[in-house]
């Protein structure tokens, strides 16, 4: 998703395929976010199961995210609508 300045990756993970036996992320995510991060985006992940029990919260998160990443630039912010997440 790209608002404005604002590069965000927004990654959804399933149980089966992004968890280890030991329960932590595995390691070609982190992998992943460190890429994306290098190119100036940010990682919001989330678990499958966090968007199925309050997906309310989660998009609170990405919002809160871009307003964040928003007020850290230094380029005027596009008008921001909630409604895009709907």
């Amino acid at each position: 998703m790209v608002v404005g300045p604002v590069k965000l990756d927004i990654e959804v993970d399933g149980e089966s395929v992004h968890r280890t036996a030991g329960g932590g992320r595995k390691d070609d995510d982190y992998w992943r976010d460190l890429q994306l991060q290098s190119l100036g985006w940010r990682v919001s992940r989330f678990w499958v199961y966090e968007l199925r029990e309050d997906m309310p919260r989660c998009v609170q998160r990405i919002s809160t995210e871009i307003l964040k990443c928003h007020n850290s630039s230094s380029e005027p912010s596009p008008p921001f609508h909630k409604s895009i997440f709907a």
